[in-house]
């Protein structure tokens, strides 16, 4: 399909709506059907996206608009000129007839927008996408991979690094052995309680006493009094008129419906935060013994994705909790069916937790030996009667819940790095990173992966299922515009693999205490690796707990600013940037892109705490700098307010 199909969600009340009608207006676009979105929005669907391509004489180019690509083909050598403006980090590429990919020169026009230089004879596909500074890391991945993979499955290959670590092992023992004269098991569980009346604490508090929220959090429980108003008490309203809005689980919706207060939501997401850790710890000592309790604690402690502590209503952690409640009642030989049932629940609740379920069936399969038909109909049966319960619409309406899903997406495997190596923070200030700083470092992912090679031949089915799920974890996310927290099954998977690993290790090892103080060292470098993500967290926690504090000052400040600026600037548009609990002026999607990314002239009211956001911030140093006719009109200890344009 040539033309792509864009949709903006409004607030019926929002006083911009007509701003947007006048730009689409302008930009000589049309509205392909508006209609009522739940009970207090309303959804647009523009047609003719695609004319932010043309030619420099002014001619459309037919182009697909992706969430993070724009794709079109060419077949001569004429200048593109894109409706954006030039960024440097924008890169676009040719793929021609031959499947060869070239960069193309870019630069910007009068106007700023971005030209793509003609080439002789250039013909293809172009992409414009934003470029990935860890895409050659990527390509140099795959060729690890490439030779780990070579490496394990030569004999020759296992021997030498068996000997090799061998060797490394007894001499960082002896070393270690003689520096520290305490057992390490006293140390590690010192440690680790302390970080955990920590952890309980700090998050109890943040969970249960910060009002604070994000946009999405105020989306979802806009939608959740949506669904109660729609539904009344009538249980068979609930089932027949809620969708699995999103891709997200009926089951989901509807309790979150039933159950809609602010309070009581962030109370049960304590909860099953704090229990799906109890559980994990409960499957270590079950598994490996409680001397392992330890090790897992302080290694899941030091993952930021662990301290969860952003977008705290909403089905990520619901979804988490399930999988790992299965995982730990299948446990139980006479509950195994309750336990697929659970994990069916979980995958339906948010597609990723199928990763449990993975891993629940390869150790079922593997430990049932003769009777594994009779484990996949249990499995089977089981876990669909649990998908059924989180998704009754398919019984139903199975094409509605299909397009919620959105299983048509495309698998895009270059954004394995992105996957990998992303660090930052998106525009609502939710930390979105990767698999390196949200959950495990490169280093503790290297020091694993040489573990499992060298017990390739003699470790269990438990490392290999975990392995398993964390790839096919990593694919899934291949399918989509990625989120750090669509990767949470990792917080289960690296320390399920790395006690196992850990165990299998020491095992048969005379002098254990060096082996685990090696242990508790790699788990201690990657800490410090992780350390500075943990510190950014806590800021950002803490600065919403001053911005709850101080609301009302803050909006009172805000307000006088206003009062003083409308009259020397009557006609500029104002854009709100604070945080979500201040409900007169609060943060929204519309917002930070006109005025932070399309770069539209009016006035910005910008909460100190959201400058974690890269591009909010950059835009206040832009305007201390004076640069792209941004300058600062005021400021506070909590708020900015940046003009651009204007005189």
């Amino acid at each position: 399909m040539a033309n792509s199909i864009k949709y903006f969600i409004f607030s019926k009340d929002s006083v911009y709506i007509q701003t947007f009608f006048d730009l689409l207006e302008e930009m000589k676009m049309e509205i392909e059907w508006q209609q009522p979105f739940m009970e207090h929005t309303v959804i647009i669907s523009v047609k003719g996206i695609d004319s932010i391509v043309r030619t420099v004489e002014g001619d459309k180019v037919d182009a697909t608009v992706e969430m993070d690509r724009i794709t079109f083909e060419i077949e001569d050598s004429r200048e593109i000129r894109a409706a954006m403006y030039y960024d440097k980090n924008l890169q676009v590429t040719l793929t021609d007839e031959n499947g060869k990919t070239r960069r193309l020169v870019t630069f910007p026009d009068a106007d700023g927008h971005m030209i793509i230089a003609g080439e002789s004879g250039a013909a293809g596909t172009v992409v414009i996408r934003s470029y990935n500074k860890l895409y050659a890391f990527a390509q140099m991945w795959e060729i690890v991979v490439l030779v780990l993979l070579f490496i394990m499955l030569s004999d020759s290959g296992i021997k030498w690094i068996v000997s090799l670590h061998s060797a490394v092992e007894k001499k960082a023992a002896d070393m270690l052995s003689c520096l520290v004269r305490i057992s390490p098991q006293k140390g590690i569980w010192i440690l680790f309680l302390g970080l955990m009346i920590f952890y309980a604490g700090f998050l109890g508090f943040y969970y249960l006493q910060i009002q604070c929220s994000v946009p999405d959090e105020e989306w979802f429980l806009q939608m959740m009094q949506t669904v109660r108003h729609m539904a009344g008490n009538n249980i068979f309203k609930y089932l027949s008129e809620t969708e699995n809005y999103l891709g997200y689980g009926q089951i989901y919706w509807i309790l979150g419906s039933i159950f809609s207060n602010f309070r009581f939501l962030r109370a049960a997401a304590f909860v099953m935060l704090m229990g799906s850790m109890i559980l994990v710890l409960r499957e270590i000592r079950n598994r490996f013994g409680r001397q392992m309790i330890p090790y897992a604690g302080i290694l899941w402690l030091s993952m930021p994705f662990a301290w969860y502590s952003d977008k705290i209503i909403g089905p990520e952690l619901t979804g988490f909790f399930l999988g790992i409640a299965g995982m730990a009642v299948l446990d139980k030989k006479r509950m195994k069916w309750a336990g697929w049932g659970l994990l069916g629940i979980s995958c339906a609740v948010k597609t990723y937790y199928a990763v449990f379920g993975l891993v629940a069936l390869l150790g079922e399969m593997k430990r049932a030996r003769g009777r594994r038909g009779a484990v996949l109909i249990e499995a089977g049966i089981s876990g669909a009667c649990g998908f059924i319960v989180g998704n009754p619409i398919l019984l139903w309406d199975l094409s509605t819940f299909l397009e919620n899903a959105q299983m048509k997406n495309k698998f895009l495997f270059d954004r394995i790095s992105y996957i990998f190596g992303r660090r930052e923070y998106e525009w609502d200030g939710v930390m979105v990173n990767g698999v390196f700083w949200g959950y495990a470092s490169a280093f503790l992912l290297l020091v694993l992966a040489v573990m499992f090679i060298v017990s390739i031949r003699s470790n269990g089915y438990l490392v290999k299922s975990m392995a398993a799920a964390a790839a096919f974890l990593v694919l899934i996310c291949c399918r989509a515009f990625f989120l750090g927290w669509y990767l949470l099954p990792l917080c289960y998977l690296i320390v399920m693999a790395a006690c196992s690993l850990f165990d299998h290790v020491q095992a048969g090892k005379p002098d254990k205490k060096g082996v685990q103080w090696i242990f508790a060292a790699c788990l201690f470098i990657n800490a410090v690796i992780l350390l500075p993500e943990h510190i950014v967290n806590r800021e950002n926690n803490l600065a919403y707990v001053n911005v709850q504090k101080n609301s009302a000052e803050i909006l009172e400040t805000v307000r006088d600013m206003e009062e003083d600026l409308k009259k020397s600037c009557p006609d500029m548009p104002w854009y709100y940037l604070l945080d979500f609990h201040m409900e007169e002026c609060s943060y929204n999607f519309f917002d930070y892109t006109q005025f932070c990314i399309n770069g539209s002239d009016g006035i910005a009211v910008i909460g100190d705490r959201m400058r974690i956001a890269g591009c909010v911030d950059e835009i206040i140093q832009k305007a201390i700098k004076g640069e792209e006719n941004l300058r600062i009109l005021q400021q506070t200890e909590d708020v900015w307010i940046v003009q651009r344009g204007g005189s």
